[in-house]
């Protein structure tokens, strides 16, 4: 500090700015303060993060120094670009450092760099204060800030996304990107090779999907696959909003539904109608949930875990510049064209658009519900089979009868969980399995006359304790692990137990059931549309457990396409937009798959009945059934004799 009477510094503006520190400021708090909207936005004037508050974590995680990548699968129009706009205005003005911008093609980044970049710095006065004023630093694909450098380079033009290294990459509109040629490198791994060398790097992904072999979905699948959860005005419970839960006159036209504003959104909860003039409310009240964790009623999000690449999903449902029925209407207009129908998916609900096989309708699901009690074994059950499904924080199960014909009733199902050891004092306890329940009901438990003949568990979660159950009831208990595969075996066996020197099988040891889930869900589905007292009817009870009907139908069969649009000839069974879970039909999975493991498939109407098993003899070992004189385990309870 210079004394009184001594003649004090004086520096240019360049140099004030370069020792001016940084604000501690979020990108949001800095966007409100310093960005400023041109006459040619929907809202000119101060920016104002509010309007669209799910915009506000996507933006202040771009400071998280945890976060490396952001990746935004939305809708059209619902504020990603000016989200983008804003964390390059903030890394320009607070964090200074080369950034390049890649666009689908290289015409693309002359208009965007004429109708959004440049006006951001020309209207907003903080970041104005960054241009030089020299013509050679303000190009159509290079904007020179002194201490900061913008790239605009396309897609389309290896040349521009090599030669350079920047801190922070931005990426618009990843689907419409060319695919890889065979002459140069793929595009999304040219421009990643430009940050390599930075330790502080920042990557910004963003786009409309297209199909689920686009660059977006895979981005988004490869991260925590955040949604945005808001509370019902009537109930206060929280819900992701899903474009089915809208309700329109059937009799009516996409005209007049817009017109006179004819639908209407309705809670998932309490099926209240929700108003066009409560969205503002619940947005400004909504939360980010990653796929892994969950939101308790209250709005407090649990079981989140640090991720260094975020994901966020976004649909037109969302957009406060649009009412629910300006999106029915458009659903309306798309019916009986399939780019119309396309274009909805994939610009207003921000999903992927898939070639539907074979889908399990939510109709066909609700009227399976028919009158008699759970855990009552109906007359003409011959057999019981358990599945279940291994979580963190609770075991899922169904426990299904078996009749003649195929035909099965659910007679069982829900959570088995118990709460675990305090973490903190002052902490509620968590949740976590309780296998001890799951023993006395599956292995112990009977169910009128009936006895669980065989259960299959899921063995990717928690294996140990699976097959320490398994190993405990080898006769009632099998650990299993679904694959998705062409292979037209139902299940195959593989040994767990094996020398740890030579790898030979123990003869005795432990076997894994690898099944396959797509043929199951295949038999699942037909089973669902059997009409009522139909060969091979799928039945069940008067109360199924909680979420048991959405989950059943929470999966579609689409055809697998590749980067060029083009049919590769696989098929599977995915889960429909707007679903997170699907516990309960995979535990329906594995049910059917122990029903064909210990025979329910030889049960028919116009065969006999066979003979009873013989004995196995005394001292006999072996994990499988007795396939000599045609008996199996339906001939008698092998498990009985524990």
């Amino acid at each position: 500090m210079a004394r009184a009477g001594a003649e004090c510094a004086v520096f240019w503006p360049e140099e004030r700015s370069a020792l001016r520190p940084p604000a501690k400021a979020t990108v949001s708090e800095w966007a409100n303060a310093s960005v400023v909207l041109d006459e040619l936005d929907a809202a000119p004037g101060p920016y104002n993060v509010d309007l669209t508050p799910y915009c506000r974590e996507i933006q202040d995680a771009w400071t998280d120094p945890i976060v490396e990548q952001l990746t935004v699968m939305s809708s059209t129009q619902i504020g990603k670009t000016r989200t983008l706009l804003n964390c390059v205005g903030y890394s320009v003005d607070q964090a200074p450092g080369p950034i390049m911008i890649v666009q689908p093609k290289e015409e693309d980044t002359i208009s965007f760099c004429l109708r959004k970049v440049k006006p951001l710095f020309e209207k907003s006065p903080v970041l104005n204060r960054h241009i030089t004023g020299w013509a050679q630093d303000w190009k159509a694909k290079e904007l020179n800030f002194g201490r900061a450098i913008i790239y605009l380079a396309g897609a389309n033009s290896p040349s521009d996304l090599a030669g350079k290294s920047i801190r922070v990459l931005v990426m618009d509109e990843v689907d419409k990107y060319p695919p890889f040629s065979g002459r140069e490198a793929d595009p999304m791994k040219l421009a990643r090779e430009r940050v390599r060398t930075f330790w502080d790097r920042k990557i910004f992904v963003c786009s409309t999907p297209t199909t689920r072999a686009g660059i977006i979905a895979r981005e988004f699948e490869s991260s925590d696959q955040r949604r945005y959860w808001v509370p019902c005005p009537h109930c206060r419970r929280y819900q992701v909003l899903d474009f089915h839960q809208i309700r329109y006159p059937d009799d009516r036209t996409a005209d007049e539904v817009q017109t006179q504003r004819l639908a209407q959104y309705f809670c998932l909860h309490c099926a209240a109608a929700i108003a066009d003039a409560d969205k503002p409310r619940m947005l400004r009240a909504g939360v980010w949930v990653q796929r892994c964790a969950t939101l308790r009623d209250d709005g407090v999000v649990e079981g989140a875990r640090p991720s260094s690449h975020r994901g966020y999903h976004l649909s037109a449902l969302y957009s406060p510049w649009l009412r629910w029925s300006e999106v029915a209407a458009e659903w309306i207009r798309s019916q009986g064209d399939p780019a119309a129908l396309m274009n909805f998916i994939n610009s207003w609900l921000g999903e992927v658009w898939e070639n539907r096989v074979n889908d399990t309708r939510a109709e066909d699901v609700a009227r399976l519900v028919e009158s008699y009690e759970a855990k009552v074994v109906p007359a003409g059950v011959v057999a019981l089979t358990a599945g279940v499904d291994v979580q963190k924080d609770r075991l899922v199960f169904v426990v299904r009868g078996w009749g003649k014909d195929e035909e099965s009733w659910l007679i069982a199902g829900g959570f088995l969980q118990k709460a675990g050891a305090v973490q903190q004092p002052g902490e509620p306890p968590r949740f976590q399995p309780d296998w001890e329940a799951l023993e006395a009901l599956i292995c112990r438990g009977t169910f009128g006359t009936h006895r669980v003949r065989l259960a299959c568990i899921d063995m990717g979660y928690d294996t140990d304790k699976v097959y320490a159950l398994c190993r405990r009831w080898r006769d009632r208990v099998r650990p299993v692990k679904g694959q998705s595969t062409p292979n037209p075996a139902p299940f195959f066996p593989t040994s767990v137990d094996r020398h740890p020197v030579t790898g030979a099988r123990y003869p005795g040891g432990l076997v894994l059931w690898n099944v396959n889930t797509g043929m199951y869900k295949d038999r699942i589905a037909r089973a669902v549309q059997v009409e009522p007292g139909g060969v091979g009817r799928f039945h069940v009870h008067r109360d199924p457990p909680a979420g048991y009907l959405q989950q059943l139908s929470s999966e579609h069969k689409v055809a697998i396409v590749n980067r060029r649009n083009k049919r590769s000839g696989l098929e599977e069974w995915v889960l429909k937009p707007g679903h997170r879970a699907n516990h309960f039909l995979d535990c329906e999975v594995y049910a059917w798959a122990a029903g064909h493991m210990i025979g329910t498939r030889s049960l028919r109407s116009d065969v006999p009945p066979r003979p009873p098993r013989r004995r196995r003899p005394a001292g006999e070992t072996g994990d499988f059934w007795d396939r000599k004189a045609g008996n199996d385990w339906l001939g008698g309870d092998r498990g009985d004799r524990r």
